[in-house]
């Protein structure tokens, strides 16, 4: 077995200085027969080609035993002693007197487990076409209003919506396949359904938490260079701390600056002057505030 770079330069040798198969196993100290093989370029080094045998023991009959024993695994949701391809193989050697061997069951029950169930997606939704509505469209509509206003508007326009797509779901997961992709997001999107419903309770809760997310990013980044976070004290000052710089961005302060007011004031600040040294505080200094224009 030789390596791709050897193959590369055999094919180089070959093709663009005009160098004889002899030469060129004289050069590189191999076999001509390994040159003469590259050489004609129909073999890739490390390149596995399947010999694509035919099963001529997987009958029809033998392929509808293997398929329902697997779908009765699935209607019966079983959860123990499934149909491994042993026991399969078992079966059809006793009750159709299958004389195929093991493997070949073995390979043809991975093939059909590995191919991902088919799904019905419906084009068109029954109740109405609401769920199709652009969720977009009423978020920029609603970005400029305050948060009653937006809680309101929410009742009025997303409610109708989220109730049409609550029916969709309870629809679909009646309707499609077991195992199928379509399937596991419809049954996750049920179980957190309360949560997806959370944005109505209140104007002032976003839609998604993509800006959760993008705080923490810098953290999520950084934290495998962060040595003090190995104990459970440090992770706990490094979840303080971020707390802290994410709060001042939030409200518009510069978070070095910031800091900075936190460490001088502290120290000789009382427990009922923490409110005044907050982040959202008015009276937090003009140099810690970020203006913009």
């Amino acid at each position: 077995m030789i390596k791709v770079d050897q193959y590369q330069l055999i094919r180089k040798l070959y093709a663009v200085e005009g160098l004889s198969q002899r030469e060129i196993a004289r050069k590189l100290r191999v076999s001509r027969n390994t040159v003469r093989k590259y050489c004609k370029g129909e073999h890739m080094p490390f390149d596995k080609t399947s010999r694509n045998r035919q099963r001529t023991v997987i009958t029809p009959e033998v392929e509808e035993f293997i398929r329902e024993c697997l779908t009765e695994d699935e209607k019966e949701q079983v959860v123990k002693q499934k149909h491994t391809a042993k026991r399969i193989f078992d079966r059809l050697v006793q009750e159709l007197g299958f004389s195929g061997g093991e493997s070949t069951i073995r390979h043809y029950v991975k093939e059909l487990k590995d191919k991902p169930a088919e799904a019905f997606v419906p084009l068109s939704f029954d109740p109405g076409e609401a769920i199709q509505v652009d969720w977009g469209d009423i978020k920029r509509e609603l970005e400029g209003l305050d948060p009653q206003e937006r809680f309101e508007q929410r009742l009025q326009r997303s409610k109708p919506v989220l109730e049409a797509f609550l029916a969709w779901l309870e629809k679909t997961s009646a309707e499609c396949v077991q195992q199928s992709h379509l399937r596991k997001a419809v049954s996750y999107c049920l179980k957190h359904w309360k949560e997806l419903n959370n944005f109505l309770l209140d104007g002032r809760l976003e839609l998604s938490n993509n800006r959760a997310e993008r705080s923490i990013k810098p953290f999520v980044i950084g934290r495998k260079n962060f040595l003090f976070c190995i104990t459970p004290r440090g992770a706990r000052a490094s979840a303080t701390t971020y707390s802290i710089v994410e709060s001042a961005k939030e409200n518009g302060l510069k978070p070095f600056e910031y800091l900075k007011y936190l460490f001088t004031e502290l120290p000789n600040a009382a427990a009922k002057d923490l409110d005044e040294i907050l982040p959202w505080s008015e009276t937090i200094p003009d140099y810690c505030r970020t203006y913009r224009k």
